[in-house]
């Protein structure tokens, strides 16, 4: 996409972002942050996963100089307000439990989204697998 948030590095913007995955055969909406933690956590206990936008000048509990970085959360628990957190910024972040509201707290607002819920996922609305692609792998000639 054209967007490039600094001028400096680039990014992929929410709505192609939205975009893509619908075309994948994905339910997802594009939301603001919500009113309260306990909605934001409602929505993530319902969703398959949500990829949110996080930055360290909104809260840096867990995230230090960090400006605006994508991360994607997975498998709410409710006992605990955790989330499993999938972060490709951090080897130590990634693959980790974190409190839920500490990702809320984080949320970059100077931004048009906040989240995006992934609702679900539709093998008969995978345009880009109908166009021909299929499940095997073909090994390079050097294999």
């Amino acid at each position: 996409s054209e967007y490039a948030p600094s001028g400096t590095s680039g990014a992929i913007s929410w709505q192609d972002m939205k975009t893509t995955l619908e075309e994948m055969g994905f339910t997802c909406s594009l939301e603001k942050k919500s009113e309260s933690a306990k909605e934001f956590s409602d929505k993530v206990s319902k969703a398959q996963c949500a990829l949110v936008l996080i930055s360290s000048g909104e809260d840096d509990a867990i995230w230090q100089d960090t400006y605006g970085h994508y991360v994607t959360l997975w498998l709410y628990d409710e006992s605990s307000n955790a989330v499993f957190l999938g972060d490709s910024g951090s080897p130590e972040r990634n693959r980790s439990d974190v409190d839920c509201d500490d990702v809320y707290n984080a949320l970059k607002t100077s931004s048009d989204y906040q989240v995006m819920y992934i609702w679900s996922y539709s093998e008969d609305y995978n345009h880009w697998k109908s166009d021909g692609i299929g499940e095997i792998w073909n090994a390079p000639d050097e294999m």
